[in-house]
């Protein structure tokens, strides 16, 4: 794809290319896999390695929420327990993994085992796209290197099949996805992340934005005909209403509008994807620190951070003008917004 367009900041993505930085210095380093199933329900599988204490963690994480369950299952523990493939492509651990079955495709087992009577995960991802996007290292402050840095690789046209089993009862799984590999170092200096991710079988959208107090840094990817299209950097989130939360005390959106505007990877005609939502249907409010030990716990609370992650799902329409060309793209949109730092 010699002659594809791809903004400043990203570059098109290959499957060789989704491999684990392991960055050991106050880094932060996540494969995740969102999904919204046939049925209206939603989930996720996570793993998670961290260097951001005195000892270096491994945490997995899992969710499957419909209008008949919200399940939610985590475990913690040591650096050690992250095992990885030689090619650093496939990852394990606490009974958990990501495999990839080939290295030509975005191809991946998907498993996370927790007590069956709780949540266990046995899934197969696969792209409709041969290619993603990813980010190249970008500063969380452009005037000083010192203060971390991101990088992001993402499959926004991917395909889940399988199964999960929630309180001892298997439901069947087959929906869309979005596949995301995220090295953060020194997150703390990260105000607040907002993400939406929405694909109905065909078309969707989605975006990641970060904020702190130098700047709001923006990626999304846009979907057509089960393709990857357009990539743009220039997204702009306005929160437009929002209420305090009594416990948190975080400012949580009660109306979001967001506009990303690109152009395409083909023929670089512009884009502009709007969309406002009013979430309503919550389907989770973590506090990430809830599930380190006591001590680290207590240490990034008061000296660096308290984030919350504020998850909601909800029928949307977006509204998307390519050159001359008008439609509506409707689906249900996962939105995420995660506090670090007020």
């Amino acid at each position: 794809m010699s002659d594809s367009y791809f903004p400043e900041t990203t570059k098109i993505l290959y499957p060789k290319e989704v491999t684990w930085v392991e960055d050991k210095d106050w880094a932060n380093e996540a494969v995740l896999v969102y999904f919204i199933n046939e049925d209206g329900g939603m989930g996720y599988v996570q793993i998670v390695y961290s260097s951001m204490s005195v000892n270096v963690t491994t945490q997995v994480s899992a969710k499957f929420w419909n209008k008949d369950v919200n399940q939610f299952a985590t475990k913690t523990g040591k650096g050690s327990s992250l095992s990885l493939s030689e090619d650093k492509r496939s990852c394990s651990a606490l009974d958990s993994a990501f495999t990839s079955l080939s290295a030509d495709e975005f191809h991946y087992k998907i498993t996370a085992g927790f007590d069956p009577k709780k949540i266990k995960y046995d899934l197969d991802f696969t792209s409709t796209c041969p290619y993603g996007y990813q980010t190249e290292k970008i500063p969380f402050d452009p005037n000083s290197s010192k203060n971390g840095y991101c990088i992001h690789r993402f499959i926004p046209t991917g395909r889940v099949t399988g199964t999960v089993i929630v309180n001892g009862t298997e439901i069947k799984i087959n929906g869309t996805a979005l596949y995301s590999h995220a090295v953060q170092q020194s997150p703390q200096f990260c105000k607040r992340w907002n993400l939406i991710t929405m694909n109905n079988g065909t078309d969707g959208l989605m975006m990641l934005e970060f904020v702190n107090k130098a700047q709001s840094v923006g990626k999304a990817g846009l979907v057509l005909d089960n393709k990857l299209v357009g990539v743009a950097t220039d997204c702009t989130v306005t929160q437009v209403s929002s209420e305090i939360d009594s416990d948190t005390k975080y400012d949580v959106p009660t109306e979001m509008k967001y506009v990303i505007k690109g152009k395409t990877i083909e023929g670089e005609k512009p884009f502009t994807a709007t969309l406002t939502m009013k979430p309503s249907n919550q389907v989770d409010r973590i506090d990430c620190l809830s599930f380190l030990p006591f001590i680290i716990r207590k240490f990034v609370q008061s000296f660096i951070s308290k984030p919350f992650i504020y998850q909601w799902l909800d029928e949307g329409e977006i509204e998307l003008t390519i050159g001359d060309e008008k439609r509506t793209i409707k689906g249900l949109v996962l939105q995420e917004t995660s506090h670090v730092s007020k």
